[in-house]
């Protein structure tokens, strides 16, 4: 029997309690209501995750100039565009990192208010549900005062022209895109000219437009061209890496945002207009989008092309297009004798061709799966061959850090896509293949 205080009245010797306690069944969490409130919390920690991603990766960016164990074996030029970049970097240090690191700190205690709440049955019930692509306004969502807000908040969040991420800020502006057109021109020259090819006498710029440009390194030319893409309405960058009568074809165009994800149809609509006018061996969509984004490469397809994010706020972005170029140069070459890495002297070491003075490997594989040949390179340093970077070791709100290990797994010098454990992947198919 409960306590005298509990008691609101006596009649007829029977006690009425103060207060009934109510029983609340599970039917009543799974509404239709209470659905479009578990999505709503669902879109808005993506969207804080994403933002929270973007401020991690730059802070990132600025502590990473510390040399790895590999850095050792790189060639000078490697170690002056760290050192031109350090500095730029260094400017914007004192203005830049503390917000950075203000908003990632804001992002993640909100993050963490709103998940330890997931175990709520209110959630937890509907954790699962579909409620479809359009929510519907019923008399609960439309009157009740929390409710409403709810709705408000879900529709804007659904709202097409909604920036989802910090790269579809302002796309459509026509002056943001050139910018980024005039970044990628002049990363792709750093990039070249930083990996021991020395630059041509020929104009790169004149009256601000970008001109071309010319190199060499040994048995090796490149030259970059600048190509109108009319059904893009945008400026390219034709990459041709020649030696002897062999030569590769790489079109580098600066599309900010992820194509796939922007254009409907893109794999039969916008990418075979590119490939009808304009000839390449590879297509390459450079694109500003960094934090959640692995360089992905498609060979398998009818039109070989890629996504590779470009950056100015990734320090790294110059070594994935070096990536793109010593591909090439491996394409193009008749004989392997020169390392095309360093300029050192390839030996070769059973299978495999191999470099004492910057420890790099090339080989040669067949894929068991599609029996197509294809070319990879490693780096015979241990430490790095036996590093496992496998998703299941990051959680979501960590998701950030194994892009760039992912990415960085050989410290770029991997021309293929790599496994959790090192291995080659064949870019026909995208299947593992033992060496």
């Amino acid at each position: 029997m409960a306590p005298p205080e509990h008691w609101k009245s006596i009649d007829n010797g029977k006690i009425k309690p103060l207060r009934l306690l109510t029983e609340v069944y599970e039917d009543d969490y799974t509404i239709y209501e209470n659905k479009v409130f578990c999505r709503t919390v669902d879109q808005v920690v993506t969207l804080l995750r994403n933002y929270k991603n973007i401020f991690t990766d730059i802070i990132y960016n600025k502590i990473s100039f510390d040399l790895s164990v590999m850095d050792k074996s790189n060639h000078l030029y490697h170690y002056l565009a760290l050192g031109k970049l350090y500095v730029g970097y260094a400017k914007s240090d004192e203005l830049f990192t503390e917000k950075c690191e203000k908003y990632a700190n804001t992002f993640d205690r909100i993050i963490g208010r709103i998940c330890a709440n997931h175990s709520r049955p209110v959630y937890k019930k509907n954790r699962k549900s579909k409620i479809g692509l359009r929510v519907r306004k019923t008399n609960i969502l439309a009157m009740h005062k929390d409710y409403r807000h709810i709705f408000t908040l879900k529709k804007t969040l659904d709202r097409s022209d909604y920036p989802s991420d910090i790269g579809e800020l302002g796309a459509n502006s026509a002056l943001l895109k050139k910018n980024y057109e005039n970044f990628c021109n002049m990363l792709t020259v750093f990039s070249l000219g930083h990996f021991r090819f020395k630059t041509g006498e020929d104009l790169i710029y004149e009256n601000r437009e970008f001109k071309g440009a010319s190199f060499e390194f040994e048995k090796w030319r490149a030259e970059l061209l600048p190509v109108r893409i009319r059904c893009l309405n945008m400026r390219a960058i034709a990459l041709s890496v020649s030696s002897g009568v062999n030569k590769h074809v790489t079109l580098l165009i600066p599309f900010m945002s992820d194509p796939g994800k922007e254009c409907a149809g893109f794999m039969g609509g916008l990418l075979s207009d590119i490939a009808r006018e304009y000839k390449a061996d590879n297509y390459i969509f450079f694109i500003a989008e960094k934090s959640l984004q692995i360089p992905t490469y498609y060979s398998s397809t009818t039109i070989s092309f890629g996504i590779l994010p470009v950056s100015i706020n990734d320090i790294n972005s110059f070594k994935r297009i070096q990536r793109i170029l010593l591909d090439a140069m491996i394409k193009v070459s008749a004989t392997h004798d020169i390392c095309p890495f360093c300029g050192g002297t390839f030996e070769l070491n059973e299978k495999n061709y191999y470099c004492k003075k910057c420890k790099t490997e090339l080989g040669r594989l067949i894929c068991m799966t599609c029996e197509k040949a294809f070319y990879y390179t490693s780096v015979n340093y241990p430490a790095l061959k036996e590093k496992v970077v496998s998703p299941d070791d990051y959680t979501p709100d960590n998701y950030w850090k194994y892009c760039q290990d992912k990415d960085s797994q050989f410290n770029y010098r991997n021309i293929t896509a790599l496994t959790s454990n090192g291995l080659p992947i064949c870019p026909h198919c995208n299947e593992a293949v033992k060496q």
